[in-house]
């Protein structure tokens, strides 16, 4: 068996999954497929070549479970079928699974793996992108939300909450919230924690109607929006779950707030969405700064549990932090 899994470098853990991803092609129908690495972070993904080809997933251990996963595939094909959103069609193995367990003889554990059809296209967050460009996403946004709003969700439909408990409480599945936090530099630290545990009553106050909560995509940034010919393609629903609409803006404005074109980038965003649904303008002014709040704590919070294993964020932790505390301080409007 060699090494133990986690005690490998990145390459050699990619080393080892590669193995695991050509036991799930061949369950997939497809043992002789060549691929290539994409990404090793949160799930491990590898580009199935092939006209036009497929992305296979190997999903993180600990985080979603093959029903959750399951749902997930189940609200793509009903966006798929009910709406002409571009978004990743799941591909069905010959024995009917679209979630296959796969294990190498060399390990590491099981892993839940699932076959997307490739969507053939720039990320939109490859280049700059202009204030003018948010209210794309804000008519995508707008379109998942019509359709989330009116699907009636199949029998044993789970999938993660977007709520105080999952994001920034023992409902995270990070190993301890006390160390995870305690890797924040001492002079903002504090204070940070503090702010995120005052969220817990604030978020209460939200409203929780139907026209303000229901189903989101939950990480709609510029990233996971792919640029295809007559249009665009939504990409990684992975995080997907009941939340807050707003959220949503939350996150596609995450990382703007320091530009100095954000109020523009903002108003971009609400002008995109307004042509497929309405907006309470009030409702906005008061609810939304909430919610980037939580998004940019919660994701603190899960850079510096992930600091662990990446470099990157155990090296940028100190740069952001004083960021983040001014923002807070400064409020986020």
């Amino acid at each position: 068996m060699g090494r133990p899994f986690e005690q490998l470098t990145p390459r050699g853990q990619v080393r080892r999954l590669r193995a695991v991803a050509s036991v799930a092609l061949a369950r997939f129908g497809l043992p002789d497929a060549a691929f290539d690495k994409l990404d090793h972070f949160e799930n491990t993904t590898f580009r199935v070549r092939g006209r036009p080809g497929y992305l296979l997933r190997l999903h993180r251990p600990g985080y979603q479970t093959p029903e959750t996963i399951e749902s997930e595939l189940c609200w793509l094909d009903a966006l798929d079928r009910d709406t002409d959103l571009r978004v990743p069609r799941p591909v069905t193995s010959p024995d009917g699974e679209r979630v296959v367990l796969a294990q190498s003889d060399s390990g590491p554990e099981s892993r839940a793996c699932t076959l997307l059809q490739w969507m053939p296209g720039p990320v939109l967050g490859r280049r700059p992108v202009t204030a003018d460009e948010l209210a794309i996403i804000g008519e995508l946004l707008a379109r998942v939300h019509v359709h989330a709003s009116s699907w009636t969700h199949p029998s044993g439909f789970r999938r993660r909450p977007f709520d105080w408990r999952s994001l920034l409480g023992e409902g995270t599945g990070y190993g301890d919230l006390d160390v995870a936090w305690s890797r924040l530099p001492k002079k903002h630290g504090s204070a940070l924690r503090d702010r995120a545990e005052e969220l817990r009553d604030e978020l209460t106050t939200l409203s929780r109607a139907s026209e303000h909560h229901g189903l989101i995509h939950g990480d709609l940034h510029r990233h996971n929006v792919i640029v295809l010919r007559g249009g665009h393609g939504i990409i990684d629903f992975d995080d997907c779950g009941a939340g807050w609409f707003l959220y949503d803006f939350a996150s596609a404005l995450h990382g703007w707030q320091s530009r100095p074109d954000y109020a523009e980038a903002r108003e971009k965003l609400f002008e995109g969405y307004r042509r497929h649904r309405p907006l309470d303008d009030d409702q906005v002014r008061a609810e939304l700064p909430v919610l980037l709040e939580l998004r940019e704590l919660s994701w603190l919070l899960w850079a510096a549990d992930r600091a662990a294993e990446h470099r990157h964020f155990a090296e940028h932790l100190p740069e952001w932090c004083p960021i983040i505390a001014k923002r807070l301080k400064a409020g986020y409007w």
